[in-house]
């Protein structure tokens, strides 16, 4: 689905969602590889990433919007502007974080777990005010910096919180 995405611009301005459900599926296929069965927490921890990475692709293709329209291609940006672009992406992120709380309480989650999620959407609000401010569209590196902490936030608010659980697997493993 990857490999398409960049075709999918020609065809339709929901291309960053598809973007999205593209990277997005990993934890799903991860789950079901692993585990060998279906259950409904990796598809809220797919959706999640799936907006997230959907509304940080509608900020990236603001840097294209004129380019995309002079050559004919398609994007949120293109079709309807900056303002109602920022708002898009803002609702993707609401979205995202929403997905990543039910994804959360499926998988049982607590404590520590909520302090790394508050950590994701401060980071989201942090990305969206430097879109916001950058009206030109060209982002300082620091954008790009920030986005790539959201993830790995979230991992190790997953993992934070299944330590105990890893180590006493790893202690119940016969040598």
């Amino acid at each position: 689905m990857l490999l398409t995405y960049s075709y999918t611009k020609r065809f339709t301005f929901l291309c960053h969602f598809y973007l999205g459900v593209s990277i997005g599926l990993a934890p799903l296929g991860a789950w079901v590889a692993l585990r060998q069965e279906f259950a409904w927490e990796p598809v809220f921890w797919t959706i999640g990433l799936a907006f997230n990475l959907s509304g940080f692709d509608i900020l990236y293709a603001l840097q294209d919007e004129s380019f995309d329209r002079k050559e004919g291609l398609q994007s949120i940006p293109a079709r309807f502007g900056r303002n109602a672009s920022l708002w898009i992406s803002r609702i993707s992120h609401l979205l995202s974080l929403l997905f990543l709380a039910w994804a959360g309480i499926a998988s049982g989650l607590s404590g520590i777990f909520w302090l790394f999620w508050v950590g994701t959407g401060l980071l989201l609000i942090c990305e969206q005010w430097i879109a916001m401010k950058h009206k030109d569209g060209i982002f300082p590196p620091a954008f790009y910096g920030i986005h790539s902490w959201i993830s790995l936030v979230s991992f190790l608010g997953i993992l934070a919180e299944k330590i105990p659980e890893i180590l006493t697997a790893i202690r119940n493993v016969p040598l």
